[in-house]
This record gives C-alpha cells, structure tokens and sequence, in this order.
C-alpha cells in the first residue's frame, strides 16, 4: 500500500515542577491508507511528552494542545 506524507505541528502548554512550559516540534510523517487524525495526533503527542521527559526527567503535568496543524506534505 502506498504511504501518504504528512507535514505536521504540534505545541503543548503544560507544567513542570509548578512551571508554565511549552514544548513542541515539527516534520513529516508517512502514513497507511486507514490512519486517522486522532492516531497520528496521539502519536505524535506522545513522542513530544516523552522528549520533555528525557530532557527533564520529569513529567509535563496538565497538559494542553496550543497548535495542531496537519497537512499533506506535496503542494
């Protein structure tokens, strides 16, 4: 099956020990025929909130979404 690729955005607002923090990154991602929105989302949600984790050893705490952007990557 072929593989779609997406360009994506996604910033999170959320605290650190007690500290207003934003955390967020960008790239692309391929994607099957079937995947939804939601899937690439919580994925993608995960990997940031583990990064923050690997450079703080602390989890990010009340956690929001301030930019999600998802778009096909070919213009």
């Amino acid at each position: 099956m072929a593989r779609t690729t997406y360009h994506w955005v996604l910033t999170l607002n959320g605290t650190i020990n007690g500290v207003q923090t934003t955390a967020g990154d960008y790239g692309t991602v391929h994607v099957l025929p079937g995947t939804t929105r939601s899937q690439i989302y919580k994925q993608l949600r995960e990997s940031i909130l583990e990064q923050v984790l690997g450079r703080t050893g602390v989890l990010m705490a009340d956690v929001n979404t301030v930019c999600w952007s998802l778009e096909k990557d070919e213009l």
